[in-house]
């Protein structure tokens, strides 16, 4: 455990082995974050949710092995828990906000702005400074440019950019580096295929 003599950690949080926790960062009550977390300074862990004339709030969970940059914001649930996955890397700078849905490897790069209500599935790449819209699902091993904005759902190993953003090809590094097995891989890779020739 190393948490930073400046780190406020709230009654009501729970923390599990090996926790790092930088300077001025702020981990707030119904936060549970699971073993072998990183979280760099000036962070707000567990910020009350942001929507007008709401009174809700739930909890956020934070699982194992994510690495969190610097300045970074995630909120906790309303009606549901924010949930972040294992092996995550969420970078400097970022905003998650309420009822978020991590799955595992998702990684998060400079300046992301991810809004309400929005389930993100393993693997998936969010270039810097792109923002996804609520009640959006971006798909297994999905990849958002930068400075791209994504609304609705983005299909499973592709590439979008723009604003909105549109599928331009197949995501093919992403699948190549995948830890997901090889026989999963090739049916994903042929139905991204399909789909991008009917966009």
């Amino acid at each position: 455990m190393e948490i930073h003599k400046t780190a406020v950690i709230e009654k009501g949080v729970s923390l599990g082995k090996d926790i790092s926790v930088g300077p001025y960062s702020v981990v707030l009550k119904n936060t549970t974050i699971e073993d072998h977390v990183s979280i760099g300074s000036h962070c707000v862990i567990g910020a009350l949710p942001e929507i007008i004339n709401n009174s809700d709030t739930n909890s956020l969970l934070i699982k194992k092995n994510t690495i969190i940059g610097n300045f970074v914001s995630i909120s906790l649930g309303t009606m549901d828990k924010t949930i972040i996955g294992k092996n995550c890397y969420i970078m400097n700078f970022s905003y998650i906000a309420h009822d978020a849905k991590f799955g595992q490897n998702v990684t998060v790069t400079a300046g992301v702005s991810i809004l309400g209500n929005v389930t993100i599935e393993d693997e998936v790449y969010l270039g810097s400074n792109s923002v996804v819209h609520q009640n959006s699902t971006l798909k297994e091993l999905s990849c958002l440019g930068s400075n791209s904005l994504a609304k609705g759902t983005l299909l499973s190993g592709l590439i979008y950019v723009g604003n909105p953003a549109k599928a331009i090809k197949l995501n093919k590094v992403g699948i190549e580096r995948s830890s997901k097995q090889k026989s999963h891989l090739k049916v994903l890779t042929n139905e991204a295929l399909d789909n991008l020739s009917t966009i």
